[in-house]
């Protein structure tokens, strides 16, 4: 999936802030809008940070994955998966050409 790049900045942020103290670590590789690198997300409880991986494979399949691991959160999943899935870009961008 594409996700768009503020939406997923501000939906993620939001979910830390909330449900912080029952989130122990947040990972996760994501494909984002307008970027060519695989996008890095690694957190534990409030603390989050972001950094750029490797470009994706030309040719291959970009797919994000992002794990919540915390106390409780199956009673949340549905809001949470609800609010990842409003963040994803309907266009998907031709990069190759610039590989």
């Amino acid at each position: 999936m594409l996700y768009d790049v503020c939406c997923i900045m501000n939906l993620t942020t939001a979910s830390i802030q909330v449900h912080g103290d029952t989130i122990y670590r947040v990972k996760g590789i994501l494909h984002m809008q307008g970027e060519a690198r695989r996008v890095v997300v690694h957190g534990v409880h409030r603390e989050l940070q972001g950094g750029f991986g490797p470009s994706w494979k030309k040719g291959g399949e970009k797919q994000s994955v992002l794990v919540l691991i915390g106390l409780q959160l199956k009673s949340q999943q549905r809001n949470l998966k609800m609010g990842f899935r409003s963040c994803v870009h309907a266009k998907e961008p031709n990069h190759d050409k610039n590989e």
